[in-house]
């Protein structure tokens, strides 16, 4: 049995071309999402004509930027509104839009044949390719340009992810080898996440997270409590509920898409639940928004093999995501000393890595829907299903291959737009915040403005430091 790779078992879906499933899929691209892919779960099996669903991928990607927006402190809210935008230009909401858009296409793509283009496609790996910019925008919040978000952003879109996702699921060398990443654990977060280290690493911590002591070694560190938890928790239900389409949308039947749901549904569960009960035992107190990230950290791990894995695996799987979580935080803070003010590296760079190996360790042949194959055709297991470690070495490999390509490809561009560009803002619009001097608004809350105190204002005035100099942080004068 040979391996179906996700781009093999996107094209048996089929696709249809009209004016008007161009038009539904704009104009409800970031409105109705779930039932949107509820019609075309119907078209997939039968009931009417096909088309691919890549809608619910796009709420995920959107539920990112919205989770993103609000753990940072409500200072720094435009620019991750704006990046938004930058990141994603499938932000219609309006059907006037829409048939607007699709009309200015046609004229400009007269002789384009659109009969054997997979537009379809292509926007499904187009929202893929969003989530994958954007999980780097959580890591390097409150301190990172505009202008270079929007740049290393066009550079992950264009560059790094088609290459590493084609050598995936565009039957590239990978492929051919038997790596099985069904919806992205590696090609999506762990190459976000990887991005979001070195950009988070480069770009430095934010003014005041690390306390340095004489002799120069960091002695505390500072907790910036997100602004708004209750709508952190919406962004992260809200990416619970797209997950099933972003781990579904390749189901090729009914059983097969059920056990999906089965998987993506135990993963973040159990996740959440270890942490919740590891953290109240660690500290005296469940963690909030640690519980929320292990649910993210959940659906990363589960991303990849949630096709290939049975109840059991991903309970498993759930367990170590969780405490994953804890402790990718923990290492970056106490260990490390790189800031990443909403856990991005945690749960997308080292979950995505647990995933991928997860696929080689629970993969059995017996869910519905089973088809991963070596390159001469014969079915792989995972360890623990007679399968030995032939399949898992060859998820360690294909991740190697990943990851060295996103290491040296990240920090090339990174290096450069710090030269070119910079990547860091000022210390006084670091301090007072980017809303108000990078964006010229007061806040991002309209209906709550906030008035900068005498202090907060004098600390910015003294400041004074150049980037370089405003790196190795030191605490904030005191009040």
């Amino acid at each position: 049995m040979k391996t179906i790779n996700r781009k093999t078992l996107l094209y048996k879906t089929g696709v249809e071309y009209g004016d008007y499933t161009i038009n539904h899929v704009l104009g409800c691209s970031h409105g109705c999402m779930f039932p949107c892919y509820a019609f075309n779960l119907k078209k997939r099996f039968g009931l009417v004509k096909t088309y691919k669903d890549w809608l619910q991928p796009s709420l995920v990607s959107n539920s990112l930027e919205l989770l993103d927006k609000e753990l940072p402190r409500f200072k720094n809210k435009i620019k991750s509104v704006q990046l938004s935008f930058a990141t994603d230009p499938f932000m219609m909401n309006y059907p006037e839009v829409s048939e607007m858009s699709i009309n200015i296409i046609k004229r400009l793509n007269k002789d384009t044949d659109y009969a054997n283009f997979d537009w379809s496609n292509f926007v499904f790996n187009l929202v893929f390719c969003a989530t994958t910019a954007t999980i780097v925008s959580g890591a390097m919040a409150e301190r990172t340009k505009f202008l270079s978000y929007c740049v290393y952003s066009a550079i992950i879109s264009a560059i790094i992810y088609p290459i590493e996702a084609h050598w995936t699921w565009g039957n590239g060398f990978l492929a051919a080898a038997g790596f099985h990443d069904f919806a992205g654990s590696a090609c999506i977060h762990m190459v976000g996440g990887i991005s979001a280290l070195i950009g988070a690493k480069m770009v430095g911590p934010r003014i005041g997270k690390f306390v340095k002591g004489k002799d120069g070694k960091i002695e505390r560190v500072n907790a910036f409590p997100g602004h708004n938890i209750p709508i952190g928790a919406l962004g992260v239900f809200i990416l619970w509920l797209g997950w099933y389409g972003f781990n579904g949308a390749a189901a090729t039947s009914l059983s097969q898409l059920a056990s999906i749901f089965v998987t993506t549904t135990i993963a973040p569960a159990i996740a959440t639940v270890t942490c919740m009960i590891f953290t109240w035992i660690k500290f005296g107190k469940p963690d909030v928004s640690m519980c929320l990230n292990a649910s993210l950290a959940g659906l990363v791990a589960i991303t990849a093999p949630c096709d290939v894995t049975d109840a059991a695996g991903a309970v498993i799987i759930g367990v170590v995501a969780g405490l994953l979580v804890v402790f990718g935080v923990w290492v970056m803070d106490y260990k490390l000393h790189i800031d990443d003010p909403v856990g991005a590296v945690a749960v997308h760079c080292l979950n995505g890595i647990w995933g991928t190996i997860a696929t080689g360790l629970f993969a059995n042949p017996a869910v519905p829907g089973y088809a991963i194959a070596d390159a001469a055709g014969e079915e792989m297991a995972g360890v623990f299903y007679g399968g030995g470690f032939k399949l898992l070495g060859i998820q360690f490999g294909g991740m190697c291959a990943i990851i060295l390509w996103t290491v040296v490809m990240m920090i090339i561009t990174f290096s450069i737009i710090k030269k070119v560009l910079g990547l860091r803002v000022t210390a006084e619009e670091e301090i007072v915040g980017l809303d108000k001097l990078e964006h010229g608004l007061d806040s991002g809350y309209a209906g709550f403005l906030t008035q900068y105190s005498a202090d907060e204002m004098a600390e910015a005035a003294q400041a004074g430091v150049s980037i370089d100099q405003a790196v190795p942080v030191v605490a904030p004068a005191a009040s």
